[in-house]
């Protein structure tokens, strides 16, 4: 064998620097994938977590009566004649905060739930709870995913048909930013 043979054998040092530049550039693109496929993941279980929270939170405001929805939230002295009421978790006397506070909480980083309901309809305008015929009732449950504020809005119009019924229908999620 020659000597200009076995130089020829091979790759140059050129040659195998580009191929392990090529070959570092696609293990970076490969790896920045699963990194933010884990993100996307997280995120996902996040927003289930919290379109359950806000599930559970209209069930247990489903199983009161309507006299019982507005006495719920507005506590031991309710006003008839009031035209919302809204109750947040993130306010430490407000009944959101010890029926569902510490539940959201521990489910969510950062999470807070605000309940409001509305009366619609009855003999009064605008409507009141002393007169009106149903309840728009709003639940809203947020949490911070990592730098930015996510919510999750469930809403629900049920409506007294006898006394001491519950309100019946479905609550339909809408995912909101």
């Amino acid at each position: 064998m020659s000597r200009r043979a076995e130089r020829q054998a091979g790759y140059s040092l050129v040659e195998v620097l580009v191929s392990l530049g090529l070959m570092a550039g696609v293990m970076v693109a490969v790896c920045s994938m699963f990194v933010l496929g884990g993100t996307y993941v997280k995120a996902g279980r996040q927003l289930t977590v919290a379109t359950s929270v806000a599930q559970d939170m209209m069930e247990d405001i489903n199983k009161q009566s309507y006299t019982g929805l507005y006495l719920l939230l507005q506590g031991a002295s309710p006003d008839p004649n009031a035209q919302s009421v809204t109750s947040d978790t993130r306010t430490s006397t407000s009944v959101a905060n010890s029926v569902w506070g510490t539940s959201i909480r521990s489910k969510l980083h950062n999470g807070y739930a605000v309940v409001t309901m509305v009366p619609l309809g009855g003999t009064a305008s605008p409507p009141r709870f002393a007169t009106g015929e149903a309840i728009r009732i709003n639940v809203e449950v947020g949490w911070k995913e990592l730098r930015r504020d996510r919510t999750v809005k469930v809403q629900h119009i049920g409506s007294d048909e006898t006394p001491g019924s519950s309100l019946p229908g479905r609550a339909k999620p809408r995912r909101m930013t």
